[in-house]
């Protein structure tokens, strides 16, 4: 654990994926070892936020030169802030303004629709975000409302173990192996309100790096439209259960 402290502000920074050999790529492990990662993600998870001057905790992994990674072999990361980051107040404003959850109604209308829909396991469901950022850009949302990534229980680590796996290992032969992040989006903690909030994953394949204009605008420019995004990855994933 590295721990960063100044008078400004301070962070917790964790490195680990249980490597057994250094030649391993994450999609590569066996379900039982992603699903002990997963395990010490929730322990560590649930660990930092009895910190009281923690207020937001961000689990994340950089594979590859695209997506940021610091270190050639294969590791993921906890960074526990004592700030929210402004995005994660999104869900809390349309909640108030509509009484119900954000990503609740968004898998209720894909649902309907369909078309941007990837995979659906048994707790969890795969799709190609509306207007999103990145080409095959992917969230696994959970099915059961749960506002912290620490309150997964033991069968929905199962589930998304065997489901992350199949599907990094489809989307990384279907895009000829390209670099990505995966993110775990969460609650706030310790007295921030967190009404609204429903943890979920994204997996983002990175094909070029951010230019000027995103980053002075924060809008993203992506050449391939969710649908077709969602379209490729489905019929691999059918293919793969059939």
């Amino acid at each position: 654990m590295a721990l960063c402290y100044s008078n400004i502000c301070f962070c917790y920074t964790d490195f680990f994926e249980l490597c057994k050999s250094l030649n391993y790529e994450f999609h590569q492990f066996s379900q039982e070892r992603i699903e002990l990662i997963y395990r010490m993600f929730k322990e560590r998870y649930q660990a930092l936020a009895v910190d009281p001057r923690i207020k937001y905790i961000q689990i994340y992994k950089n594979q590859g030169l695209f997506a940021g990674a610091s270190q050639e072999h294969s590791h993921s990361q906890i960074v526990a802030l004592p700030m929210v980051p402004l995005h994660v107040t999104i869900p809390a404003s349309y909640y108030q303004q509509n009484q119900k959850c954000l990503l609740c109604s968004i898998m209720e209308q894909e649902q309907e629709n369909g078309e941007r829909i990837i995979y659906e396991s048994e707790h969890f469901l795969l799709l190609s975000p509306y207007a999103s950022r990145f080409s095959y850009e992917t969230w696994i949302i959970p099915k059961e409302h749960k506002e912290h990534f620490g309150d997964i229980s033991e069968k929905e680590i199962s589930d998304l173990a065997r489901t992350l796996k199949t599907f990094l290992t489809i989307m990384l032969d279907s895009l000829s192996n390209p670099s990505y992040n995966i993110v775990i989006n969460t609650g706030p903690v310790n007295g921030v309100s967190s009404e609204g909030a429903h943890w979920f994953m994204e997996v983002n394949p990175r094909f070029i790096v951010t230019n000027g204009f995103e980053m002075a605008t924060g809008y993203y420019t992506n050449p391939v439209a969710p649908e077709l995004s969602a379209a490729l990855l489905r019929q691999r994933m059918l293919e793969n259960h059939q």
